[in-house]
């Protein structure tokens, strides 16, 4: 594998090292935040609102395409 040099200037080359080492840390830090489980409460929380808020908008919407009776 053959490999080029880049002309840089050392201090862009330190700041482009600089930014990696911070790059890397974070999706490290992302990574353990990703793979941490996440408690049963929020979990079983957070499908009884979407039920909730599912069929809240089922009732909304019937209501809207129900036909109105007309009097005459």
């Amino acid at each position: 594998m053959h490999t080029r040099q880049a002309d840089l200037n050392p201090q862009h080359s330190a700041r482009i090292d600089a930014s990696i080492s911070v790059l890397v840390d974070l999706t490290g830090a992302n990574e353990r935040i990703f793979k941490s489980p996440i408690p049963l409460v929020y979990t079983r929380l957070t499908g009884e609102y979407i039920a909730q808020l599912y069929c809240r908008l089922v009732v909304v919407y019937a209501f809207q395409l129900c036909p109105t009776p007309r009097s005459t």
